[in-house]
């Protein structure tokens, strides 16, 4: 690991971080793009253990990556700082189109 965690990767000090928040089982946990650095399997690993074990936290994801949405009761989605929608249900998801927009897809 190295001193002060010096040798880890950007990946690595994510994960270290998010179970750091994640063994104090937090009322609120805030997500403000914490899995950036981390592939998509593990990410879902991550949103899969938490929503087992910290079932009474409210989790606030703030991402530009789709894959926690599948654990989303509800997704808001925000353009230049204007609330854009508001969905109540995974399944209301807006279109790819305006998604990969705003993520700045194609």
């Amino acid at each position: 690991v190295g001193e002060r965690g010096i040798t880890l990767s950007g990946g690595q000090k994510q994960r270290v971080a998010i179970a750091r928040a994640v063994i104090t089982k937090p009322e609120l946990l805030i997500f403000d793009d914490a899995t950036s650095s981390l592939d998509s399997e593990t990410e879902l690993d991550i949103f899969n253990s938490i929503r087992k074990k910290l079932r009474s936290t409210s989790v606030i994801i703030i991402s530009l990556k789709e894959t926690g949405l599948m654990f989303a009761d509800r997704v808001l989605v925000v353009d230049n700082g204007n609330l854009e929608e508001i969905t109540e249900s995974r399944r209301n998801l807006i279109d790819n189109s305006r998604r990969n927009e705003l993520a700045g897809g194609d």
